[in-house]
Formats: C-alpha cells, sequence, structure tokens
C-alpha cells in the first residue's frame, strides 16, 4: 500500500510538471532562463515532447527545438543514475520524427540540431546530498554542505543585502528555514503586543541573521525521497480552504 502511494505521489508530481511545460510560453520563459537570452516569438519554438503514442517507445516530460537547439527536460525526485542513457532514447526517437527515413538517403549532409540535456531534482534533501557527495572525507562534505545551504539562504555572510536572493519553495527549506524566521516574527509581533511593548526591529533582526547563519553551518539531514501523498494532502488542503477561497472570490466579484 505505501509503495503505492508513493507511485501516486511521484505520478503526481510529474504530471505537474509535464501540465506546466505543455505550455510554450512557459517553454520560452525556460529557455531564456537557462540561456540568459530574451526570446519573445513563442512562434520560433518547435515542441518535440514524446507523447508515447502507438508508433512511439518513450515519454518524456518536455523537449522542443529552438535555433537549432534541442532541449530535453526531465523532473526528477530522487537520483537515477540512468539519465544519460535515458536521454539518449529520447534524443534517438524525437529524431525520427524530425528526420524522415527518406531524408537519411539524400546526398547532401543533414544538419541535425545540438541536443541539451537537462534534469531538475527537487527538494532540500537531494540539494544537501548532490552537495557532500563531492568531499571525499567529513570536513570536505561539511564544506561543501554549508555552501549549497549558503545558495540558498544567506547567499553569503551574516547580515548582507543578498540574503534570500536565491530562494526556493522546497521541501525541507520551507519547514526547516522560512517557517522558523516566520513563527520568530509572529511571536515577537503577540509578545510586543500583549506586553503593551514596542516591536523592536533591531533586536528582531539580530536573532534572525544569526539563526540564518547557524542554519547555514548545521547538518541537518532532509528527505531526498518523496514523503508523504500529495495528492492527499492537496486534497485536505483544498476542502478545508476552499470555502474560505470561494468567499472571497465571491466578495471581489461583487
Amino acid at each position: 500500500m505505501a509503495e503505492k502511494k508513493d507511485n501516486v505521489t511521484s505520478k503526481f508530481k510529474d504530471n505537474v510538471f509535464c501540465m506546466l511545460y505543455r505550455d510554450k510560453r512557459n517553454l520560452l520563459e525556460l529557455y531564456n532562463a537557462l540561456n540568459n537570452s530574451a526570446y519573445t516569438n513563442v512562434d520560433d519554438l518547435q515542441v518535440t515532447t514524446l507523447n508515447g503514442g502507438s508508433y512511439m517507445k518513450y515519454k518524456n516530460d518536455a523537449s522542443f527545438l529552438l535555433c537549432m537547439s534541442l532541449y530535453m527536460f526531465e523532473q526528477q525526485s530522487s537520483k537515477n543514475p540512468n539519465m544519460p542513457l535515458r536521454f539518449l532514447h529520447y534524443v534517438s526517437d524525437v529524431f525520427r520524427e524530425l528526420f524522415s527515413n527518406s531524408m537519411l538517403h539524400r546526398r547532401s549532409m543533414i544538419k541535425i540540431p545540438v541536443p541539451h540535456f537537462v534534469t531538475f531534482y527537487n527538494g532540500l534533501g537531494k540539494w544537501i546530498e548532490d552537495a557532500r557527495s563531492l568531499g571525499i572525507d567529513e570536513a570536505s562534505k561539511n564544506y561543501y554542505e554549508e555552501n549549497a545551504r549558503t545558495i540558498v539562504s544567506t547567499w553569503g555572510d551574516k547580515d548582507q543585502s543578498l540574503n534570500d536572493y536565491a530562494n526556493r519553495t522546497w521541501g525541507g527549506l520551507v519547514s526547516g528555514y522560512y517557517a522558523p524566521r516566520w513563527e520568530m516574527f509572529i511571536d515577537e509581533v503577540i509578545r510586543s503586543v500583549s506586553n503593551k511593548q514596542p516591536f523592536y526591529a533591531d533586536a528582531f533582526h539580530q536573532r534572525v541573521t544569526q539563526f540564518e547563519i547557524d542554519w547555514v553551518k548545521s547538518h541537518e539531514r532532509y528527505p531526498s525521497e518523496p514523503v508523504g501523498n500529495a495528492v492527499e494532502i492537496a486534497t485536505l488542503l483544498m476542502n478545508k480552504y476552499k470555502d474560505s477561497i470561494l468567499k472571497e472570490k465571491h466578495n471581489e466579484n461583487n
């Protein structure tokens, strides 16, 4: 039963990723983000995502052709050492779609797009696990972990202007980093109101920045595999808040 739930969770995450990148506008935005470019014409982009039809062997999450570059994307929640081989299978099927068998017998050389393979991993646990894997001993593993934590939190030393520059809404990062900061803020506001005292912003800021640095230098482990059932959680939240959301929407329309 637990294995079935994990499969449902993984399938749900895959479907969300695939649904998001069915839209050519989102694909173009992703391309621009990866290449520091500013393309705006979605008609220049040709979607090549494999849908596993009757004559196709494979399905992949998303792929497209633009400017003689073929980008192929997969979203994973855990490490898969066979991704390079999977991408080779995918690109082979895409090339069969782009270049018919009759084209292969031409006398002139066919120019093929350059393939780019990108795998996205979600979750803080995977991020830290991959960073630590670069180390050869405990000291170097801790060094790489601290750098990985710094990138997604303070972006540097304590109390500097780029704090949260590369923030992520990752599982683990929300519960272990963002939520405690919010709790500190809410507790301080309640204390100030209850005691009829001013909110001491400078003192609070010092507490928060110290928490951030302590978190960066900590070694708390986070799950690197999916935990729980995303469908069940989403249903629970929908049932809990749908009346409030619908009421707010009704008030906005009136």
